[in-house]
C-alpha cells in the first residue's frame, strides 16, 4: 500500500509506496485529486519505461514531443530525455513562449518526469508556485506585466514546423498562423526556417481559476510587446521572488514527478553526466 505526504509546506504532494506497488495500481481519481496541489511525486513504486508511458496516457489527451534536433534524445512513443546539457536551467513554463496550436503543440498542462538514474549529485527539479509568486512581486512589476504583453521571437526549422503544424506548404502555414491569437508576424528564411513573433501575457489562468505567474521571461528572454527590454529591476524582482519560493525536488531511482505547467514554473540545478530523466508532456484528459 501507499501513503500521502506533503512535497513541501505550501506546494505539492508525495505518494509513497512501502511495498513497491506497480504505479499502474494507483487510481486515476487519486492522482487527479492530488494534482490540485500543483505537483505530485510518486516514490517507491515499480516503474518501467513502458508503465511510465501507460500511466501518463491515463491522464493525457496526447503527447507533445516537438523539440529542435539535438536538444533532447527521443526514447520512443512521445517520451524524450530532458535537456542533454547538464548545466543549471532557469525557471520557465514549458512551451509558454508558444500559442496553443492544437493538442500536439502549445503550452502543455501536464509535465511528467521519470527518474531512470538520479546521478551522483545535483539535478534537483526546482518548482515555483505561480499562484504565490504573482502577488509576491512588487506593484511595479505586476503593473508593467499587466499592461504589457511579452514578445517572443522564434526560429523554427522547416522539418519542425511541417511536423508540428501539420502543414506541407507555406500557404498552409500562413493560414494556420493567421488564425492564432497573439501571433504578430512571420516570414521564411532562404533555408526554409520559419521566423515568427508571438505575444502573450506573463500570467496564466489555471484550471482551478487562479492567476499564476508562469512564463519564460528568465529562460527565453522576451521583450515587452512594444519592443522595449524588460527593465533590470523587474528581472531582479522576479529572480528574488522565485528564489524565495523555490521548492527543490530531489530524485530517487524510479521516482515520477507530475507538474502542473499552468500553475508552476520549473527549473533545474546542474548535475553530473550520469543523471538520466525521461520526460513526457501533454494536455490533460480530465
Amino acid at each position: 500500500m501507499w501513503h500521502t505526504e506533503r512535497l513541501s509546506a505550501d506546494l505539492g504532494s508525495r505518494l509513497v509506496s512501502a511495498d513497491r506497488d506497480s504505479i499502474l495500481a494507483i487510481s486515476r481519481e487519486e492522482v487527479i485529486d492530488l494534482f490540485s496541489t500543483g505537483a505530485v511525486q510518486f516514490r517507491g513504486f515499480d516503474v518501467t519505461p513502458d508503465s511510465f508511458r501507460e500511466f501518463t496516457m491515463r491522464f493525457n489527451r496526447g503527447v507533445i514531443s516537438y523539440y529542435p534536433p539535438g536538444e533532447r534524445r527521443h526514447v520512443g512513443d512521445g517520451t524524450l530525455t530532458v535537456s542533454i546539457d547538464p548545466a543549471e536551467i532557469a525557471y520557465h513554463g514549458e512551451y509558454h513562449f508558444l500559442p496553443r496550436v492544437n493538442d500536439d503543440l502549445g503550452p502543455p498542462e501536464l509535465i511528467w518526469l521519470y527518474c531512470v538514474d538520479p546521478g551522483l549529485s545535483g539535478g534537483e527539479t526546482l518548482l515555483c508556485d505561480g499562484l504565490k509568486s504573482w502577488p509576491a512581486l512588487s506593484e511595479r512589476t505586476r503593473t508593467l506585466l499587466t499592461e504589457r504583453r511579452l514578445k517572443y521571437r522564434l526560429d523554427t526549422a522547416a522539418e519542425t514546423w511541417r511536423a508540428a503544424l501539420g502543414a506541407r506548404t507555406r500557404a498552409e502555414v500562413d493560414r494556420i498562423l493567421g488564425e492564432l491569437p497573439g501571433v504578430l508576424s512571420w516570414k521564411f528564411t532562404p533555408a526554409g526556417t520559419l521566423r515568427w513573433q508571438y505575444a502573450t501575457t506573463a500570467t496564466v489562468r489555471t484550471r482551478f481559476g487562479g492567476e499564476a505567474f508562469v512564463n519564460s521571461i528568465l529562460c527565453a528572454h522576451p521583450t515587452l510587446d512594444d519592443d522595449t527590454e524588460i527593465p533590470r529591476d523587474v528581472i531582479d524582482d522576479i529572480l528574488a521572488i522565485t528564489r524565495q519560493l523555490t521548492v527543490p525536488v530531489a530524485y530517487e531511482k524510479n521516482d515520477v514527478l507530475l507538474v502542473d505547467n499552468w500553475r508552476c514554473m520549473h527549473g533545474r540545478r546542474n548535475h553530473d553526466s550520469k543523471r538520466e530523466i525521461y520526460f513526457r508532456m501533454g494536455m490533460a484528459s480530465f
